[in-house]
């Protein structure tokens, strides 16, 4: 079993991802200072006349942060099928910056610390 290295919290949050010429947009499923796993809809072309990023590929990504746009490269980690047909994508961050990442890890601690508050004690 791997370990992760960052605490993730499941938070949704606005995410828009790009490559080439195509644009998904969709929510964080959780987040951490390391990456994110995010869903999107079907875009109608992806997969038909747009092919799908492979495995490795840097795409682009611009996180709404409530108060704050992180915009980054990630590198596309897994591509996973889902029943709902929804996309689902995780993603790692590529060379972020420190003040970023302590931005990511406020939103994560506050993520976790209101799942506490409400009750929450296992969320993985």
């Amino acid at each position: 079993m791997q370990r992760r290295d960052a605490v993730r919290a499941p938070i949704g949050l606005e995410v828009i991802v790009a490559w080439d010429q195509t644009v998904l947009r969709g929510s964080t499923v959780d987040l951490s200072e390391n990456g994110l796993m995010c869903v999107f809809r079907p875009n109608g072309d992806l997969g038909v006349g747009v092919p799908y990023p492979r495995r490795g590929a840097v795409l682009s990504v611009r996180l709404n942060l409530y108060s704050d746009e992180l915009a980054t490269n990630a590198l596309l980690v897994r591509r996973v099928s889902r029943k709902d047909q929804l996309l689902e994508w995780s993603l790692q961050f590529v060379d972020l910056p420190e003040s970023s990442a302590d931005l990511i890890r406020s939103h994560v601690f506050t993520a976790l610390r209101n799942a506490r508050a409400r009750g929450l004690t296992k969320l993985y």
